[in-house]
């Protein structure tokens, strides 16, 4: 076990950034110190006792795609006249089945889910197939399309999407003049047999994302240049409610409350046209309904819709200044708005609260309020340890965050609550993936193959590592389960077992 110290709210030593709690009033932080611990990859750190045990090793060349569902990895490799999508046994590193699958290039991503594994490419303007679905215990071609898909959806369903270009005359788009730009037609689709469900159509400029956890949301929210905000279930097609966003406002920082919040209309509107009729339940006036949207084309950034949980954000640039508002994914009511200065931002969860990056460094915020809960002025790179699509953290690590500034090698784990720094990681990277184990990888400063495994414990807090491996490639690791897969300097795919 490596202990690399659990670092109070007095420590200042070697945590990589520095943070304000809001809730002391001061910006007293952590200081950050780029000096290396007494471990090193030569010394303390070596081969570590063994709870990753190698299973099995696949053929896998540049430029192939794989992922893992179960017990079976999927990889995608190029071939002449497309991919051939291959499944392999975990365990023993048999090869199930191989089929070829013409007209898809090697940007194809791969999905797989109850049974069935989607290759997908996004190329709008290519000709041919551009998802295929396999069977995965057999390799079997189910059904191809031409449209691209877009997200997995509840219930045995795909959204697919295809993306056209429309002839909009010149319109300012992140403060470049277009003529052009995409519109964007969406089919639900089953699964399994490739049946339609229903359609939906998003006029040029319109942004979409589905709310609430990745294959599990009930609902898709539609955001276009005009305001026109809407929500359209995702089971039927049908638009549950609109309203409009009004134009931001420059020059104005802060938060404002909405506990009293509008809500938006059950008009379906002329934003999109979907293949069943607008629903028929209200929720009261248009909450934006405050001036029309050729205004808003002039603006240098156009609206930006993003979603977190069952909160939609639309950030917005008002000639300076940046501005968020938080809707209600049900009701459309409007829940908070932050502002600030600046024109950029990101939005994106932390543990059960909210991350915006900006001009100003980061910033996290009470979902429910939008209150800020502590900021630290450094560009930083947030993430949950561990998460993925479906992320399943021990619980004494659920409220804690990994916090890497920019450019810099060294990370910390810090309480999301209030910033408080709780570990120090010396040039540990953390491993993603659809996972309840939080993994990192130690390469050496300069790759040559070898890299260490870790796993952070909790109560205290520690990194303790649990594996060694010669060969392979810096920060192509990915873990899935109870398994890490890594890409080696020998083009093969490997896969270990983590044995508690």
């Amino acid at each position: 076990m490596i202990d690399l110290g659990v670092l109070g709210p007095g420590s200042e030593r070697a945590h990589p950034f520095r943070r304000k709690a809001v809730r002391r009033g001061s910006r007293l932080g952590i200081v950050l110190l780029i000096v290396a611990l007494s471990l090193t990859l030569s010394g303390e750190l070596g081969p570590a006792s063994a709870r990753l045990r190698v299973l099995s090793s696949l053929p896998f060349a540049s430029g192939a795609q794989y992922v893992i569902d179960g017990d079976t990895a999927f990889v995608a490799a190029v071939g002449r006249g497309g991919n051939r999508v291959s499944g392999y046994d975990l365990a023993s590193g048999r090869r199930l089945w191989s089929t070829t699958v013409a007209s898809l290039s090697t940007l194809v991503n791969l999905q797989a889910a109850e049974g069935v594994l989607v290759a997908t490419m996004y190329a709008p303007g290519l000709d041919g197939d551009h998802t295929v679905a396999l069977d995965e215990a057999s390799g079997r071609v189910l059904w191809h399309d031409r449209y691209s898909m877009d997200m997995l959806l509840p219930a045995g369903r795909v959204l697919l999407a295809h993306s056209y270009a429309v002839d909009t005359g010149p319109v300012a788009r992140q403060g470049v003049m277009l003529s052009e730009q995409l519109a964007t037609s969406v089919e639900a689709v089953d699964l399994r047999s490739g049946r339609s469900v229903w359609t939906y159509g998003l006029d040029a400029g319109c942004q979409h994302a589905a709310t609430g956890q990745p294959a599990s949301g009930t609902r898709l929210a539609v955001l276009c240049p005009g305001g026109d905000l809407r929500v359209v279930d995702l089971m039927t097609g049908r638009v549950l409610r609109s309203t409009r966003v009004p134009p931001p406002k420059s020059g104005t920082s802060g938060v404002e409350s909405a506990a009293a919040g509008t809500t938006g209309s059950g008009d379906a509107g002329s934003a999109g046209a979907g293949s069943g009729d607008a629903a028929d339940e209200t929720g009261g006036d248009d909450s934006g309904d405050s001036g029309d949207g050729d205004d808003r084309d002039t603006l240098g950034i156009a609206p930006v819709l993003s979603t977190i949980g069952e909160r939609l954000l639309v950030g917005s640039d008002g000639n300076g200044s940046m501005r968020v508002i938080a809707y209600d994914a049900d009701t459309l009511r409007t829940l908070w708005t932050v502002t600030g200065t600046g024109t950029t931002y990101g939005t994106y969860p932390c543990a059960q609260l909210l991350c915006l990056s900006d001009d100003r460094g980061l910033t996290v915020l009470d979902p429910d309020s939008g209150k800020e809960r502590w900021h630290t002025p450094q560009h930083v790179a947030v993430e949950v340890p561990g998460a993925g699509p479906a992320p399943q953290l021990p619980p004494e690590l659920a409220g804690d965050l990994l916090v890497q500034p920019l450019g810099a090698a060294s990370a910390g784990m810090v309480a999301a609550g209030d910033g408080r720094p709780l570990l120090y990681l010396d040039r540990w990277q953390s491993i993603t993936g659809a996972t309840r184990l939080p993994l990192f990888a130690r390469w050496p400063d300069v790759p040559d193959g070898r890299v260490w495994f870790g796993m952070l414990t909790g109560e205290p807090l520690a990194l303790s590592t649990i594996g060694f491996a010669p060969d392979v490639l810096k920060g192509q690791c990915r873990s899935f389960g109870d398994y890490l897969v890594c890409e080696t300097l020998v083009e093969t795919l490997r896969i270990w077992r983590y044995q508690p």
